[in-house]
């Protein structure tokens, strides 16, 4: 089937609703009964705490962690630096504005994506 999109609204955290830029996309989703795999592949336990955060933040997970990035509601992406691979982690976002972001987490077994919400400090 196909499925178009030509509106998103964006919703800020006091719940105020914004357009986005007016784009067209389109997603295609074809049925393929071929059988590649039976591998499962087991999802990464993470933790993000405490969410909603005032500007501390910690990450535990059972697979070292490579690489974090956030992305507001605008679409704009926060790189942010962490050292070496780990599993657990203590981050200080004091430079990002409140709002909902999108937290990624970049490992070895694939990515991790969930919603964060940054309060006033």
């Amino acid at each position: 089937f196909e499925l178009s999109i030509d509106s998103v609204l964006m919703i800020n955290s006091d719940l105020r609703s914004r357009p986005v830029k007016p784009d067209t996309i389109k997603i295609v989703v074809v049925s393929d009964r071929t059988i590649l795999s039976t591998q499962r592949i087991r999802p990464a336990e993470v933790q993000i705490f405490p969410n909603p955060t005032q500007g501390m933040l910690g990450i535990e997970s059972d697979q070292p962690i490579e690489a974090i990035d956030l992305t507001d509601a605008y679409g704009r992406r926060h790189h942010l630096d962490i050292p070496v691979a780990r599993q657990s982690f203590r981050l200080s976002l004091p430079e990002l504005p409140p709002g909902y972001y999108w937290i990624r987490l970049w490992m070895n077994e694939g990515i991790v994506s969930r919603q964060l919400l940054i309060l006033e400090h």
